[in-house]
């Protein structure tokens, strides 16, 4: 089960944000609906994941909310990856990946949220949540502060953890955040064949670069929008048309993120679906939707690029 599903996790992968209600609460009803919109419109790996889901925003009982609507209003039309937030004990890990399971997720992306002590303590906690619980795991590999340095220094998801992390059996994937893309490709070239690795930030343009490494996946930017557009992307790179693949980047994808990244992305995100009626611009405070000025930028530039349309 686990090896066929890790063969099954290539292409775009959509991370899903949650929508809010005006005073802040967590709005089941408009999420259940933009999963509905990604997957019929040819989406079909779905991925809960700490930033762009907010889960830190969360509460505990909330993130099994959110898990639970993406695994049901899915199906079996896509798979669905759910996950941690980047706080909580061992026990509040392994309880959310067993509801995830009930819920009918296929996999989950496990966060550690702890500080790094080393390389034994973060393979202990992997690999208890997979005894405990019998989904297929995914690293959600972002760098992990150290317990005895200070607050800039960080310790990545390196090549010998991944190592030791990959006896576990349970183990598909990983989301790859490091942010050093020596790093990324040292884990492509050694893991590639028994690992999953999902390319996160930079969107198609990352993927472009990454795929020559045998990385067989990628996070989606202008996919949340317009998944059509990105399997089509998608497509072109699996049919060698990576001129036409690369296209798609320059005239659409760049200029948009040219304008959005500056905002801040993960609110840019919320506000150009807003725009396009995917889902309401309410976010949970301390986060702040963007400004009047900033979605006048959104919606120009979507005007600009045909999104709408694209």
């Amino acid at each position: 089960m686990p090896e066929q599903l890790r063969s099954k996790l290539t292409g775009p992968v959509y991370p899903i944000l949650p929508a809010f209600c005006k005073n802040g609460d967590l709005d089941a009803e408009a999420t259940g609906k933009y999963v509905q919109y990604l997957v019929a419109n040819g989406a079909r790996i779905l991925m809960v994941t700490a930033g762009t889901s907010r889960l830190n925003l969360l509460s505990v009982a909330e993130v099994m909310q959110l898990n639970s609507i993406v695994a049901k209003q899915a199906g079996e039309q896509a798979i669905t990856i759910a996950a941690n937030p980047d706080y909580g004990s061992l026990a509040v890990s392994i309880e959310i990946a067993i509801e995830a399971k009930d819920a009918g997720a296929s996999a989950f992306l496990l966060y550690y949220s702890e500080r790094y002590y080393d390389d034994e303590a973060v393979f202990d906690y992997f690999s208890a949540v997979a005894t405990a619980c019998s989904l297929p795991l995914l690293i959600h590999a972002m760098p992990m502060r150290g317990a005895s340095t200070g607050p800039a220094a960080v310790h990545p998801f390196g090549v010998e953890l991944v190592r030791r992390l990959a006896t576990i059996p349970a183990l598909i994937g990983m989301k790859e955040e490091n942010g050093n893309e020596g790093l990324r490709q040292r884990l492509a070239l050694e893991f590639g064949e028994r690992l999953a690795i999902i390319a996160a930030g930079g969107g198609m343009g990352k993927y472009l670069s990454c795929q020559a490494l045998g990385i067989p996946a990628y996070l989606t930017g202008l996919g949340n929008l317009n998944p059509a557009l990105e399997q089509n992307f998608y497509d072109l790179c699996q049919q060698g048309k990576f001129a036409q693949a690369g296209e798609i980047v320059r005239r659409l994808e760049q200029p948009f993120f040219d304008v959005a990244v500056p905002i801040g992305w993960h609110v840019a995100l919320k506000g150009a679906m807003d725009h396009l009626g995917l889902m309401p611009i309410y976010e949970r405070a301390p986060l702040r939707p963007p400004t009047p000025d900033q979605l006048e930028k959104l919606s120009a530039i979507i005007s600009q690029l045909g999104l709408e349309t694209a």
